[in-house]
């Protein structure tokens, strides 16, 4: 996801930069630079470039945009998650076939959560060696409107 270097225009959304995506020029993105402790800012910007992918979808009918579900179910994901003072990702790119993934990475691991339709994403996290630790899958569930663990 951040190393894919082909020739595009196409950008995602990163803590300190604006990184190339893999795929059509087609998406634009926004870089997220505000500091560590502003992470309610952080989740708005990402909510607000989640939201113009949604719409320009809709405008140019690219197929590097995210789809419509799949932008609904990552938006809920970033209200709820910044509503509960997660971490915001460090970065955020629409990762082809009209889904978007998240990525979080520290010196121990690295988590990517990719929304993949309509109340559902997948979940997998690598150890610092950069073998898979643990894949699941995220469902909604009808009662609480979240997304959680399925196993």
């Amino acid at each position: 996801m951040k190393g894919s270097m082909m020739l595009t225009q196409a950008t995602g959304i990163a803590r300190d930069r604006i990184i190339p995506v893999g795929g059509t020029a087609c998406s634009t993105g926004i870089a997220l630079t505000q500091p560590p402790n502003r992470e309610p800012a952080l989740w708005k910007q990402a909510i607000d470039q989640m939201l113009e992918w949604k719409t320009k979808r809709s405008v140019d009918n690219c197929e590097d945009y995210p789809a419509p579900d799949v932008a609904d179910t990552a938006i809920d994901f970033a209200v709820d998650q910044s509503d509960t003072g997660t971490s915001a990702p460090d970065s955020i790119v629409p990762s082809g076939g009209g889904r978007i993934a998240m990525e979080w990475n520290t010196p121990f691991e690295t988590i990517i959560v990719e929304f993949i339709g309509l109340g559902a994403a997948t979940y997998i996290r690598f150890d610092s060696a950069g073998k898979v630790a643990a894949r699941d899958t995220l469902r909604r569930n009808p009662q609480s409107r979240r997304l959680q663990l399925q196993g």
